[in-house]
């Protein structure tokens, strides 16, 4: 009676192919064992390993494997690589696959150029050996043409294909699907534990000294799914099949159990012995040495007088082979999870039948068990719920800060985002996502808004100002009307838009400065012009810019001292860190916004008071109504402290003349109808520039909504500021 082994690695293949690099490194380290006197004891002589064969030399090897046997000899046949299920073929026959084998264009297998599952058993079926022991090591996959699906059990019959009487066939896998995924620094992980097994001693289950075929069957399959659980090898032993003797345990190896269990060594190797003990314990313990099995060591390895370091060294070599196989099925997880995320982000959080399939598929792919899959679906749909959870939370909070009427300085506004995104756990990506999509939502009339600039903080707080018409300019007989303010026409805006709730304020203005080292004419050497109280004249002082205007301000104040070239620069600014359309608003529309539907001198009615806006009420009363009050507060209030109009404008009478983008006209003639500012058509002067809305300096007939006076763009007040504009 003799001994044969044929061992085959296909390792490297056709780009048709996945490259499976341990697959010949998996036939070497079964050469060793077998020709291994102590373990498989065959002649070295009749072990054969045929690395990257070709289609014809693979098959002529195991022809000459299985001819010119005695009875009793032990043919032992191993392949790993890829097998292949040919769907073109109603048997659904089984092929192996070559270092030459390929595909058709469309998917369908090139027969011709693999092994035949038929022609390998028609070989062993006239073969004289009754003992026939076959090891597969495969990724089974579909040969299909690209572009069908198949009716299929998804199992690969190996049983009436390669089974037979005097047979033990051992698979990997009877499944289409990858069951060989390894890396390159290790065997497979079926072929490890049938060494392993072998090699230890410890698929020898009834303790006789040697293991046969079922044995060593059960012992792989055990080991495999406790790490893998998906992966299920299976045995096929035809009559006798189950009772072949692979390989017998050496003397030194046989065990013997002790008080709890694990089998100890005879042999006197204490190294041997507490190497079991502790592929045992980590056997029992899933791949992790426990406190309780941490004591037991350690007073077996002061027993065995063992040296602790080689004793570690020995703990690592059995953990190592667990921990990888933990790390692979982790990455395993979050690869499927990963999927699984899209899929259910893609379809809104329930799957079709066909994303169901496809998961399915994947799932076995990556020999994930159901358990696994029902667990990483309910994280994730956990996962998703606290998400949209977080982002209605984190978009609520985001729509009352950037819709709110308060007049937060570009550092509050910072610290309150900073604050509403430290209640949530949301990734860049999502936040930038909320704010683009409040962005996008459409705005009403009446509804106050922020842009958001290019670092994540929030710009001025705008509001909607609605389409419609007005009649521009002042009635012949209102009180203090100059010719400039007629004649009255009327005014069409097709379209809303947008104005600043208050007039650009100091803060903001910084801001700007900071980011881009902006120096302001007044800065610059002009200085500003300041009201001298004593001589009821403006003076211009070197000193005055819109950091020292001649009285104290803080941030919440409306920036003054800034020329109309300043205002520009700060516009131009804010359209570059928002990409909207700022600009300083044209003086139809700050008139029209002003008015706000009321045809009176003012927004407040035909008079106005020291309650409702900021201005010299120690002077001249305005047409005997009241608005001589006595008060004057000889300097800006800050912005918003002050009631809005009715249409949520604050301060648009008073506090600050504001700027705006039109040349100077002497009066109404041939004004545009449209409401967009007017150049230098009909004898415009763009050397100056229409301000309007009346400042802390000024009477109460000052702040009418229809006074206009014209300001020198060079020319900066300590009383003149702006307020932005902005297309929808």
């Amino acid at each position: 009676m003799t001994k044969h082994a044929l061992l085959i690695g296909v390792s490297e293949y056709t780009p048709d192919f996945k490259h499976l690099p341990a697959a010949v490194r998996d036939a070497a380290a079964f050469r060793a064992l077998l020709r291994d006197p102590k373990l498989g004891g065959f002649a070295a002589s009749h072990v054969t390993l045929l690395g990257n064969p070709a289609r014809q030399e693979m098959e002529i090897a195991i022809e000459s494997l299985f001819a010119d046997r005695h009875r009793d000899d032990l043919v032992f046949l191993f392949f790993s690589g890829h097998g292949v299920k040919d769907y073109d073929d109603p048997l659904g026959r089984v092929y192996f696959a070559a270092r030459d084998t390929r595909k058709t264009p469309n998917g369908r297998l090139r027969i011709a150029t693999a092994v035949a599952a038929a022609t390998i058993h028609g070989y062993m079926e006239d073969s004289r050996a009754r003992r026939q022991v076959i090891v597969l090591d495969s990724c089974f996959s579909g040969a299909f043409p690209q572009g069908l699906s198949v009716k299929d059990d998804g199992k690969v019959d190996i049983r009436n294909q390669l089974g037979g009487e005097g047979r033990a066939v051992l698979t990997s896998s009877s499944a289409l699907q990858y069951s060989y995924q390894q890396d390159d620094e290790n065997l497979s992980l079926y072929t490890r534990f049938l060494i392993q097994g072998i090699e230890t001693g410890e698929a020898d289950a009834d303790k006789d000294g040697i293991i046969s075929a079922g044995e060593w069957h059960a012992y792989a399959k055990r080991e495999v799914q406790a790490i893998r659980p998906a992966m299920a090898p299976e045995f096929y032993p035809g009559r006798e099949g189950y009772a072949i003797h692979v390989a017998r345990v050496p003397p030194t190896m046989t065990p013997t159990s002790d008080a709890h269990g694990p089998a100890v060594a005879t042999s006197g190797d204490p190294g041997e012995a507490y190497r079991q003990e502790v592929a045992y314990l980590v056997h029992q313990g899933k791949g992790k040495i426990s406190i309780v099995d941490r004591i037991v060591l350690d007073e077996l390895r002061d027993e065995f007088g063992l040296d602790a370091a080689m004793a570690e060294i020995m703990e690592e070599q059995v953990l190592a082979p667990y921990r990888k196989a933990r790390e692979e099925h982790r990455q395993r997880r979050q690869r499927y999870a990963r999927l699984l995320r899209r899929l259910l982000e893609h379809q809104g959080g329930e799957l079709d039948k066909t994303a169901r399939a496809t998961l399915g598929r994947q799932r076995e792919r990556l020999e994930l068990g159901e358990k696994d899959a029902e667990a990483i679906e309910t994280g994730i749909r956990e996962e998703l719920a606290r998400k949209r959870e977080q982002e209605q939370q984190y978009g609520q909070a985001l729509r009352e800060l950037m819709q709110g009427k308060e007049f937060l300085l570009p550092d509050e506004l910072r610290e309150r985002l900073s604050r509403i995104r430290q209640g949530v756990d949301l990734p860049e990506e999502a936040i930038g996502r909320l704010h683009a999509d409040m962005n996008k939502a459409p705005l009403e009339p009446g509804q106050p808004f922020r842009d958001r600039l290019k670092d994540g903080s929030l710009g001025p707080s705008m509001i909607v100002i609605p389409a419609g018409k007005f009649l521009m300019g002042s009635p012949e007989g209102e009180a203090g009307r100059f010719d400039q303010e007629g004649p009255q026409h009327e005014v069409i805006f097709a379209n809303p838009f947008a104005l600043g709730r208050g007039a650009v304020m100091v803060g903001e203005f910084r801001a700007f400065v900071e980011a881009t080292d902006y120096r302001t004419q007044a800065e610059e050497g002009k200085g500003c012009f300041v009201w001298n109280r004593d001589e009821g004249k403006w003076e211009r002082r070197k000193d005055c810019n819109w950091q020292s205007p001649g009285f104290q301000q803080d941030d919440h104040h409306p920036v003054v001292g800034i020329t109309w070239n300043d205002a520009m620069e700060y516009v131009a600014w804010l359209r570059e860190q928002t990409g909207e359309n700022y600009r300083l608003p044209s003086e139809a529309e700050w008139e029209y916004a002003a008015r706000a539907g009321t045809t009176t001198p003012f927004s407040t009615g035909e008079c106005i008071h020291t309650d409702q806006a900021n201005y010299d009420g120690s002077r001249d009363d305005y047409a005997d109504c009241g608005a001589s009050t006595g008060v004057w507060r000889e300097k800006t209030v800050p912005v918003g402290s002050l009631p809005a109009n009715p249409w949520g404008l604050h301060e648009v009478h008073g506090n600050v003349d504001e700027w705006t983008a039109d040349c100077w006209h002497g009066n109404y003639r041939d004004a545009p109808t449209d409401g967009s500012a007017w150049d230098k058509g009909n004898r415009g002067d763009c050397s100056w520039r229409v301000v309007r809305g009346g400042g802390w300096v000024d009477e109460p007939g000052g702040l009418r909504s229809a006074f206009r006076l014209g300001g020198n763009p060079d020319f900066a007040f300590s009383s003149i500021g702006f307020r932005l504009a902005r297309g929808l």
